[in-house]
Protein backbone atom coordinates (compact mmCIF):
# COMPACT_ATOMS: atom_id res chain seq x y z
CA UNK A 1 0.00 0.00 0.00
CA UNK A 2 1.19 3.52 -0.83
CA UNK A 3 1.06 5.42 2.46
CA UNK A 4 2.54 8.67 1.17
CA UNK A 5 0.12 11.53 1.75
CA UNK A 6 -0.36 14.88 0.15
CA UNK A 7 1.22 17.78 2.04
CA UNK A 8 -1.00 19.44 4.66
CA UNK A 9 -1.30 22.58 2.52
CA UNK A 10 -2.43 20.50 -0.47
CA UNK A 11 -4.97 18.61 1.63
CA UNK A 12 -6.28 21.81 3.21
CA UNK A 13 -6.71 23.55 -0.13
CA UNK A 14 -8.33 20.43 -1.62
CA UNK A 15 -11.02 20.16 1.08
CA UNK A 16 -11.61 23.91 1.40
CA UNK A 17 -12.06 24.24 -2.35
CA UNK A 18 -14.28 21.14 -2.50
CA UNK A 19 -16.58 22.73 0.08
CA UNK A 20 -16.51 25.99 -1.84
CA UNK A 21 -17.41 24.23 -5.09
CA UNK A 22 -20.45 22.57 -3.54
CA UNK A 23 -21.44 25.79 -1.74
CA UNK A 24 -21.02 28.05 -4.76
CA UNK A 25 -22.97 25.68 -7.02
CA UNK A 26 -25.75 25.35 -4.43
CA UNK A 27 -25.98 29.12 -3.92
CA UNK A 28 -25.77 29.79 -7.67
CA UNK A 29 -28.55 27.30 -8.33
CA UNK A 30 -30.66 28.83 -5.56
CA UNK A 31 -30.07 32.36 -6.85
CA UNK A 32 -31.12 31.43 -10.38
CA UNK A 33 -34.57 30.53 -9.06
CA UNK A 34 -35.11 33.80 -7.22
CA UNK A 35 -37.26 36.62 -8.55
CA UNK A 36 -35.28 39.71 -9.52
CA UNK A 37 -36.82 41.66 -6.63
CA UNK A 38 -36.53 38.88 -4.01
CA UNK A 39 -35.33 40.12 -0.60
CA UNK A 40 -31.63 39.42 -0.05
CA UNK A 41 -31.01 38.45 -3.69
CA UNK A 42 -28.54 41.27 -4.33
CA UNK A 43 -26.60 40.46 -1.14
CA UNK A 44 -26.47 36.80 -2.13
CA UNK A 45 -25.17 37.70 -5.59
CA UNK A 46 -22.49 39.95 -4.08
CA UNK A 47 -21.44 37.17 -1.68
CA UNK A 48 -21.39 34.61 -4.50
CA UNK A 49 -19.23 36.86 -6.71
CA UNK A 50 -16.80 37.69 -3.90
CA UNK A 51 -16.48 34.03 -2.89
CA UNK A 52 -15.91 33.02 -6.52
CA UNK A 53 -13.18 35.65 -6.77
CA UNK A 54 -11.50 34.26 -3.64
CA UNK A 55 -11.79 30.80 -5.23
CA UNK A 56 -9.78 32.01 -8.25
CA UNK A 57 -6.93 33.10 -5.96
CA UNK A 58 -7.07 29.83 -4.03
CA UNK A 59 -6.86 27.95 -7.33
CA UNK A 60 -3.78 29.95 -8.31
CA UNK A 61 -2.23 29.21 -4.91
CA UNK A 62 -3.11 25.53 -5.27
CA UNK A 63 -1.50 25.27 -8.70
CA UNK A 64 1.62 27.12 -7.51
CA UNK A 65 1.81 24.86 -4.45
CA UNK A 66 1.45 21.75 -6.64
CA UNK A 67 4.62 22.78 -8.48
CA UNK A 68 6.43 23.15 -5.15
CA UNK A 69 5.02 19.95 -3.62
CA UNK A 70 3.93 17.52 -6.37
CA UNK A 71 1.32 14.85 -5.71
CA UNK A 72 2.49 11.51 -4.34
CA UNK A 73 2.88 8.81 -6.95
CA UNK A 74 -0.07 6.55 -7.61
CA UNK A 75 0.19 3.02 -6.20
CA UNK A 76 2.13 0.53 -8.33
CA UNK A 77 -1.05 -1.57 -8.68
CA UNK A 78 -2.60 1.09 -10.95
CA UNK A 79 -2.64 0.11 -14.62
CA UNK A 80 -1.38 2.41 -17.35
CA UNK A 81 -4.98 3.14 -18.33
CA UNK A 82 -5.91 4.03 -14.74
CA UNK A 83 -2.92 6.35 -14.54
CA UNK A 84 -3.92 8.13 -17.76
CA UNK A 85 -7.53 8.42 -16.60
CA UNK A 86 -6.47 9.77 -13.19
CA UNK A 87 -4.18 12.38 -14.75
CA UNK A 88 -6.76 13.36 -17.37
CA UNK A 89 -9.51 13.73 -14.76
CA UNK A 90 -7.24 15.81 -12.56
CA UNK A 91 -6.40 18.16 -15.44
CA UNK A 92 -10.08 18.41 -16.41
CA UNK A 93 -10.99 19.26 -12.81
CA UNK A 94 -8.40 22.05 -12.74
CA UNK A 95 -9.56 23.37 -16.11
CA UNK A 96 -13.20 23.45 -14.98
CA UNK A 97 -12.25 24.95 -11.61
CA UNK A 98 -10.77 27.82 -13.63
CA UNK A 99 -13.52 28.12 -16.25
CA UNK A 100 -16.39 28.40 -13.77
CA UNK A 101 -15.20 31.37 -11.69
CA UNK A 102 -13.42 33.08 -14.58
CA UNK A 103 -16.60 32.93 -16.68
CA UNK A 104 -18.48 34.48 -13.76
CA UNK A 105 -15.89 37.20 -13.44
CA UNK A 106 -15.97 37.84 -17.20
CA UNK A 107 -19.78 37.92 -17.15
CA UNK A 108 -19.76 40.49 -14.35
CA UNK A 109 -17.03 42.56 -16.04
CA UNK A 110 -18.78 42.65 -19.41
CA UNK A 111 -22.06 43.52 -17.67
CA UNK A 112 -20.33 46.44 -15.94
CA UNK A 113 -20.88 44.91 -12.51
CA UNK A 114 -17.83 44.98 -10.24
CA UNK A 115 -17.02 42.38 -7.63
CA UNK A 116 -17.15 44.02 -4.21
CA UNK A 117 -15.59 43.26 -0.85
CA UNK A 118 -17.36 45.57 1.55
CA UNK A 119 -16.55 49.04 0.27
CA UNK A 120 -13.76 47.91 -2.06
CA UNK A 121 -14.45 47.00 -5.69
CA UNK A 122 -12.31 44.83 -7.95
CA UNK A 123 -11.62 47.06 -10.98
CA UNK A 124 -13.46 46.24 -14.18
CA UNK A 125 -11.08 45.04 -16.87
CA UNK A 126 -13.31 45.26 -19.96
CA UNK A 127 -15.64 47.71 -21.66
CA UNK A 128 -19.29 46.88 -21.13
CA UNK A 129 -20.46 44.42 -23.79
CA UNK A 130 -23.90 42.83 -23.34
CA UNK A 131 -23.29 40.17 -26.00
CA UNK A 132 -20.13 38.94 -24.28
CA UNK A 133 -21.81 39.21 -20.88
CA UNK A 134 -24.56 36.96 -22.26
CA UNK A 135 -22.05 34.48 -23.67
CA UNK A 136 -20.16 34.22 -20.37
CA UNK A 137 -23.48 33.97 -18.51
CA UNK A 138 -24.26 30.85 -20.55
CA UNK A 139 -20.81 29.40 -19.85
CA UNK A 140 -21.18 30.23 -16.15
CA UNK A 141 -24.63 28.66 -16.05
CA UNK A 142 -23.65 25.30 -17.57
CA UNK A 143 -19.97 24.80 -16.69
CA UNK A 144 -20.63 24.22 -12.96
CA UNK A 145 -22.78 21.21 -13.85
CA UNK A 146 -19.98 19.78 -15.97
CA UNK A 147 -17.60 20.43 -13.06
CA UNK A 148 -19.99 18.70 -10.69
CA UNK A 149 -20.21 15.69 -13.03
CA UNK A 150 -16.41 15.41 -13.13
CA UNK A 151 -16.28 15.75 -9.32
CA UNK A 152 -18.75 12.84 -9.08
CA UNK A 153 -16.54 10.84 -11.47
CA UNK A 154 -13.53 11.68 -9.27
CA UNK A 155 -15.37 10.59 -6.10
CA UNK A 156 -16.58 7.41 -7.80
CA UNK A 157 -13.03 6.51 -8.80
CA UNK A 158 -11.74 7.14 -5.26
CA UNK A 159 -14.48 4.91 -3.81
CA UNK A 160 -13.93 2.25 -6.47
CA UNK A 161 -10.25 2.05 -5.59
CA UNK A 162 -11.06 2.07 -1.88
CA UNK A 163 -13.22 -1.03 -2.33
CA UNK A 164 -10.60 -2.69 -4.54
CA UNK A 165 -8.42 -3.06 -1.48
CA UNK A 166 -5.27 -1.71 0.13
CA UNK A 167 -3.11 -1.97 -2.96
CA UNK A 168 -5.21 0.57 -4.86
CA UNK A 169 -6.78 2.65 -2.11
CA UNK A 170 -5.83 6.31 -2.51
CA UNK A 171 -8.29 8.02 -0.16
CA UNK A 172 -5.92 8.04 2.81
CA UNK A 173 -3.47 10.19 0.81
CA UNK A 174 -5.91 13.13 0.98
CA UNK A 175 -7.13 12.64 4.57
Amino acid sequence: MNTERYHLVSRSLHWLMALMIFGLIAVGNYMSGLDRDAPGRVDLILLHKATGFVFIWLLIARIAWAFKKPAPKLPEAFSKTERVLAKSTKHLLYLLMAIVPLSGWAMANFAGSAIKFGGVSVPLLFEENRALAGFFHEVHEYAPWVLLAVVVLHLTAVLYHLFEGEKKSILSRML
